[in-house]
């Protein structure tokens, strides 16, 4: 069972035999239900690379999903997408190498137009850790009101 919203001209929430109705970002989106079968479930050896992938991004990008949030908002917004949804199509075009492995060194966070620090640094100590950057003073961006966003991820190695 669906209910209809302004009439029927307007969109739907619910279920219709096959198709279900929803709204999201601020519009109506319609779609069907997937059709199983054995060949789709098995997969082909590229769909389980690409299975595999998606599943390592799902995972990491969880782990920080606050942070990008936050980071991939504006984005988001002008492309009328969730900021995680953004944030999962750019890292699974640009953040994988050859083997199949999420490449950290090429992980975005957060999108933007703003300027990327120069000469970034970071050092550990038993206290904690130290970022460093030069001052971009030539850029003409700086305000009073300027924040950074920083985040330090531990991995473990399995």
């Amino acid at each position: 069972m669906a209910i209809l919203k302004d009439g029927v001209n307007g969109g739907f929430t619910g279920k219709v035999g096959s198709v279900i109705g929803y709204q999201l970002n601020g519009k109506w989106v319609i779609k069907g239900l997937p059709k199983l079968s054995k060949k789709n479930k098995k997969g082909t050896g590229k769909q389980n690379a690409c299975r595999s992938k998606f599943s390592l991004m799902q995972y990491f990008l969880a782990t920080v999903l606050d942070f990008i949030r936050v980071g991939f908002n504006l984005e988001s917004k002008s492309r009328g997408m969730s900021a995680h949804n953004v944030a999962k199509s750019y890292n699974m075009l640009n953040a994988f190498d050859t083997e199949g492995k999420i490449d950290f060194s090429k992980i975005r966070l957060s999108h933007g137009t703003l300027l990327k620090p120069e000469n970034p640094t970071s050092q550990s100590f038993n206290e904690g850790i130290l970022f460093t950057w030069d001052k971009q003073l030539h850029a003409g961006y700086e305000r009073k009101t300027d924040q950074v966003m920083l985040m330090a991820l531990m991995l473990r190695v399995i």
